[in-house]
């Protein structure tokens, strides 16, 4: 399994307070973990996570269409 890094990649110009630039000049912001405070907001997080993978499945199959049709265009 992947280990899960606590830091992500931000724009350059990000100016949010707790930021720090690394060695490359981009800032790295600490990302805090979402605890739920309730069955009904983990519920709610579990609604959200599944739209998002929905939509990433979506993107996906786009952007393979779009790469099977360029594909027969330059054939």
């Amino acid at each position: 399994m992947p280990k899960i890094s606590k830091y992500v990649r931000a724009p350059k110009y990000d100016s949010e307070e707790g930021s720090e630039g690394d060695s490359n000049g981009d800032v790295v912001r600490l990302v805090r973990p979402i605890v739920p405070d309730s069955d009904q907001e983990t519920k709610e997080l579990r609604r959200k996570v599944l739209e998002l993978e929905n939509t990433i499945a979506d993107l996906a199959g786009g952007v393979r269409n779009t790469l099977v049709g360029i594909e027969a265009l330059t054939n």
